[in-house]
């Protein structure tokens, strides 16, 4: 599902992106729905995950959410 401009400043406000400036998308995205969110606080690439996952492809982003969770608890300065 294509997220909304309801949605998007829901997860701003939900992750403390800040307010919303401008919403942007990419061209592409088999399987996910990419969009460039610019807030008062900075640019930022939301990755919402589609409905075309299979086992492998699920067990591979939980892995990479992980990985994200960890390091964003330890302070990591993670530029992307």
């Amino acid at each position: 599902m294509k997220p909304t401009k309801k949605q998007l400043e829901k997860i701003a406000k939900e992750y403390n992106l800040g307010k919303v400036k401008s919403i942007g998308k990419f061209q592409r995205g088999a399987v996910n729905f990419n969009t460039i969110l610019r807030t008062e606080n900075g640019n930022f690439i939301l990755r919402i995950v589609g409905r075309k996952v299979d086992y492998k492809l699920n067990k591979r982003m939980k892995l990479e959410i992980w990985v994200l969770e960890y390091l964003n608890k330890l302070n990591f300065p993670y530029k992307i």
